[in-house]
């Protein structure tokens, strides 16, 4: 009896395993990809060099978004990435694709379920200056994630009025901005009016 219930056991946590996915949306990805925006299976079994020197003791995520390209999450130094593994022809490689830069560092089995990414150069995974959220549902981490966009619209509701919120670099970048013009700054939490010099807290 002991044994059967063992074996069920091993069977539930298997089936965990092979159901065990994340969902992607937000990504902004290169239109030869296809549709990034999908499901990513749980340690599919791809031995790539990348996935064999991943950070140890984390997973990894997969997927096909078409017959030519297969983008894979994986951890390495601390730091989520996506590349691409491609395959034309009978020759094949890796493409560099984005870089989780917040949270920048990791300590977690999964990527986050709300980050800040960017797009890497293809070819040498330096960065690019292009950033975007991503949003992923299922097997992700929600213990250490990025802090929400800067919205930057008024937004009324009955009880209230939310003004835009953006950081200071942003705020003082505004290109010719009225006297009077208010922002919510998110680095000095406060109201900054502009005076017609310069932008100060109430």
């Amino acid at each position: 009896m002991k044994k059967l219930y063992s074996l069920a056991i091993l069977m539930f946590l298997a089936s965990l395993s092979i159901n065990a996915q994340i969902t992607a949306s937000g990504i902004q990805n290169p239109s030869y990809m296809g549709n990034m925006n999908v499901s990513y299976s749980l340690n599919p079994g791809y031995v790539w060099h990348d996935l064999q020197t991943r950070d140890i003791g984390t997973d990894y995520y997969g997927t096909s978004t078409n017959n030519t390209y297969t983008p894979y999450y994986f951890r390495k130094n601390n730091t989520w990435l996506i590349k691409t593994h491609w395959n034309f022809e009978s020759y094949y490689g890796f493409l560099y694709l984005f870089k989780l830069v917040e949270p920048a560092v990791s300590n977690e089995t999964s990527p986050p379920c709300f980050g800040k990414w960017e797009s890497l150069d293809e070819n040498n995974g330096n960065p690019t200056g292009n950033f975007f959220y991503m949003t992923l549902t299922g097997t992700c981490s929600t213990l250490n994630n990025a802090s929400p966009p800067p919205v930057n619209a008024i937004l009324l509701s009955p009880n209230s009025i939310s003004l835009p919120q953006r950081d200071n670099t942003s705020i003082n970048a505004t290109l010719n901005p009225t006297t009077g013009s208010m922002v919510w700054s998110i680095d000095d939490a406060c109201v900054k009016v502009f005076n017609g010099t310069s932008w100060n807290c109430l």
